[in-house]
């Protein structure tokens, strides 16, 4: 400075893409266990990407193709926090622009990658993290933009005007580089989601309501009708493929309680839930802890039992491992 005194100014080191991807890889998955969005915002924050921050919704996208629909939900949900504090709209749409461009290569380990990016795409729409115009402006690109018969990919080779956000990335790569046979698949699809008849709000559910983010009654009820069609077909596995697509290992007690009831209000389906029960427990798929909550849960009402029931029935539940 003029006066001789000394400014301090802190400087932090640029990560390389490659540098970036190892540090936000286990923040990723480690939200995917907790599911707490401020924790990974504040990872996100002390990573200090600058010009990169829009490798972090790319990073997260891109991890979630290949996780299961619950996982998506929270990465559209992570998007969405991270909107306005880490990232702005520009470095979303950035992220989209560059998985866009990079299809052809995410197609490789997730076939379905074109689908999936369609519905983050209308997704991060549905949550005003960017405007349905991106969604329009890239549709216009690829009615602009002939594919190259001689390109088996389906790169562009001309260059079309773009408007709004689809106008290339900072590095100057021109916006026709977007376009691809799979991206095409992506914009057409995020297209049609949005012109639904209230698409923006049947989009909050585009991955489906998986996992524990389902209200308690709508739980119960699934849990009820899972036990429903058990009894009417007796497909053990069936049954067990059903459970583990609800994807609430922590709401299993609930089974435990509804088989238990069900048991003592009707003998004749003793034979099968007991069958149901075994199955689970063999296969550890059912912790034991969840099958002492369940017990738990159901002994306050027994009192509204007949004494024959409740006689018979606890003969039965002395033992934890006779499945209920």
């Amino acid at each position: 400075m003029e006066n001789g005194d000394v400014e301090l100014k802190t400087i932090f080191p640029i990560l390389s893409d490659e540098e970036l991807m190892r540090a936000v890889e286990p923040i990723i998955q480690e939200y995917f266990e907790n599911g707490d969005t401020n924790e990974a915002c504040i990872s996100f924050e002390e990573l200090h990407a600058g010009k990169k921050r829009y490798r972090l919704p790319y990073i997260a996208i891109e991890m979630a193709m290949d996780h299961k629909p619950s996982h998506r939900e929270l990465t559209s949900v992570l998007i969405s926090d991270m909107y306005g504090r880490i990232v702005s709209e520009r470095d979303i749409a950035r992220a989209f622009d560059e998985l866009l461009r990079n299809l052809p290569d995410l197609v490789l380990d997730t076939p379905d990658a074109a689908t999936v990016l369609a519905n983050f795409l209308a997704r991060v729409v549905a949550d005003d993290c960017l405007p349905p115009r991106y969604v329009y402006d890239l549709s216009d690109l690829a009615k602009q933009t002939p594919t190259s018969p001689s390109n088996q990919e389906g790169e562009e080779q001309v260059e079309p005007k773009a408007n709004g956000l689809v106008n290339g990335d900072a590095n100057g790569t021109p916006p026709d580089t977007l376009m691809n046979q799979h991206s095409r698949v992506t914009i057409s699809r995020a297209e049609t989601l949005l012109s639904l008849k209230h698409g923006l709000v049947r989009l909050d559910n585009v991955w489906g309501v998986g996992g524990g983010t389902r209200p308690v009654k709508s739980l119960i009820r699934q849990m009820v009708l899972l036990l429903r069609e058990y009894l009417s077909s007796s497909d053990l596995h069936e049954a067990s493929r059903c459970l583990q697509e609800l994807e609430v290992p922590h709401f299993h007690h609930e089974l435990v309680y509804e088989v238990s009831v069900s048991k003592i209000c009707k003998l004749s389906v003793q034979g099968p839930m007991r069958n149901l029960g075994s199955s689970n427990k063999n296969s550890s798929y059912v912790a034991l802890p969840n099958f002492e909550r369940g017990k738990d849960n159901y002994c306050p009402n027994l009192n509204a039992l007949s004494v024959i029931l409740l006689f018979t029935f606890n003969n039965q539940i002395s033992d934890p491992s006779a499945a209920f």
